[in-house]
């Protein structure tokens, strides 16, 4: 159990640090088998809460730049022009000669930095705690997607494991209900062993139906953390052992 304990977290250490888990596809779907490995990176490409996560930090990488932005250079330029249809406001350089200069334009460029300001000082100093705590926030909500669909993943395989056991059980039971009711109509036993065999029996079949449901239940749950499209059906298929696990 502690072997199984340590392969674990170092899985998950191993998925949270593989750039491929956060490739986007254009289509990104499931089909088929599929592994625990599968199942966790479609969860961390495809679970709303991650999304979430990744488009709030990405928000606050944004923001912390605006608020730092006050500390830049500021350029800025002035332009105008003017023309006279009638006459010159310049006079003429010579009496009695009136100027024909009816066009006039400037351009003025103006630079500035901003030495203090306590709003951008404050920015400043509280950039590297946000950035951390949304950094924090994003690999906290891998690792509670990772623990969920793992859980998920290996509550489905164990029932699915006990389905294949009452399932043999129901084989077994058959036998012995054949074998009794052999033994009653030869006479060599009463109807109480027959009747026993029957009651087992309808009983094991109670309780593979019972199981059916509970994985339905619990295959439902485990698309629904991982951010599978409700309608798509996937089998199962665990790393260690490599043991099938149907729908």
């Amino acid at each position: 159990m502690k072997n199984n304990n340590r392969l674990l977290i170092i899985y998950l250490v191993a998925i949270l640090t593989s750039n491929s888990v956060f490739a986007q596809t254009g289509n990104d779907t499931i089909s088929g088998a599929i592994t625990l490995k599968q199942s966790i990176e479609y969860a961390l490409r495809n679970q709303p809460a991650v999304k979430q996560a990744a488009i709030d930090q990405q928000i606050n990488e944004k923001d912390i730049r605006i608020g730092l932005s006050g500390w830049l250079p500021q350029l800025g330029s002035v332009g105008s022009y003017n023309h006279y249809i009638k006459g010159s406001p310049v006079p003429a350089t010579t009496p009695g000669v009136f100027s024909t200069i009816d066009e006039f334009s400037s351009l003025s460029f103006q630079a500035s930095q901003t030495i203090y300001n306590n709003d951008v000082f404050l920015a400043s100093k509280t950039a590297n705690y946000s950035r951390l705590y949304y950094q924090q926030n994003t690999v906290s909500t891998q690792i509670n997607v990772v623990s969920d669909v793992s859980k998920a993943f290996f509550s489905v395989l164990l029932s699915q494991k006990q389905l294949n056991i009452i399932s043999q059980n129901i084989t077994r039971l058959q036998r012995s209900l054949k074998d009794a009711t052999s033994r009653y109509q030869a006479g060599v036993v009463d109807k109480i062993d027959s009747k026993q065999a029957t009651i087992a029996l309808n009983n094991e079949l109670a309780t593979r139906k019972t199981t059916q449901e509970s994985i339905n239940g619990k295959l439902a749950y485990l698309k629904q953390i991982m951010g599978v499209n409700p309608g798509l059906r996937f089998l199962c298929l665990m790393i260690l052992p490599a043991t099938n696990v149907t729908l």
